[in-house]
């Protein structure tokens, strides 16, 4: 594959900073509050301002 043909494939992407959030959980028996915790960070998540 040619160079310019592989330029031409990579996503334009916004200009840094670039921020990721990660969460990882492990899963017991019972639910112990996860589906309201799920909810509080859907809610805190819907309040996060994204810019361009």
């Amino acid at each position: 594959m040619g160079f310019e043909k592989l330029i031409n494939m990579i996503a334009e992407t916004p200009q840094p900073p670039y921020y990721a959030v990660i969460f990882s959980s492990i899963r017991t028996t019972g639910d112990k509050g996860y589906s309201e915790m799920g909810g509080k960070m859907l809610n805190t998540k819907s309040k996060c301002v994204f810019r361009d």
